[in-house]
């Protein structure tokens, strides 16, 4: 997995993000950048929403 470095440094996630902010970021994440899977609790959340991350192997 390779990182998208100027994603990173341009989309900080912040300190206490809500739940919301944290989920766009990630899913953001998973389709900008490979360095790493989505954490599971986040990825729970999103299937809970009835939502499908991206990854950037899949938009390829």
């Amino acid at each position: 997995m390779t990182i998208n470095r100027d994603w990173h440094l341009a989309h900080q996630l912040p300190r206490h993000a809500s739940i919301e902010a944290r989920l766009a970021w990630h899913l953001a994440h998973a389709a900008e950048c490979g360095c790493r899977d989505m954490p599971p609790g986040i990825r729970k959340e999103l299937e809970a929403r009835g939502l499908v991350a991206a990854t950037l192997r899949s938009l390829k």
